[in-house]
């Protein structure tokens, strides 16, 4: 059961970034067709919402062996709104460090790392925000 709580909309006002991945979680959900119940109040349902055709034109998935491009990736991830840090700590940030790309996908529970050779992905694997190692490819 998925809660949808209503965006915060007062000028000023700095959106949680576990409340921006919950959201983006449920339309990766609903993008996939996924079984759910969803709970949503009035003001939720009233509030503008993504178009499912321009969720599914912007989504996309990284593989290693090909050939994103490393700057072209940066850019993307801007242009959707992700966050460049220092050091990658909440969902919606990411941080560059030589070669290698940390980012924290909005519909994922924990952030990866991204190791470029060139243009080309050479490993992704999820790490540990308090130690920084790799727990898995």
């Amino acid at each position: 059961m998925t809660l949808v709580r209503p965006r915060e909309e007062s000028i000023g006002v700095i959106e949680s970034p576990s409340e921006r991945s919950a959201r983006m979680t449920l339309f990766a959900d609903l993008h996939e067709r996924k079984a759910l119940i969803a709970i949503a109040p009035v003001a939720a349902l009233r509030q503008y919402v993504m178009p499912a055709e321009v969720f599914a034109s912007l989504a996309f998935e990284l593989r290693t062996g090909t050939g994103f491009g490393f700057e072209d990736l940066q850019a993307r991830l801007y242009r959707l709104g992700y966050h460049r840090a220092d050091v990658v700590s909440a969902a919606g940030e990411f941080a560059v460090r030589g070669g290698i790309l940390d980012v924290w996908a909005a519909s994922a529970n924990t952030p990866a790392r991204v190791e470029f050779f060139g243009d080309e992905i050479e490993s992704i694997r999820a790490f540990d925000l308090a130690t920084q190692r790799s727990t898995e490819t």
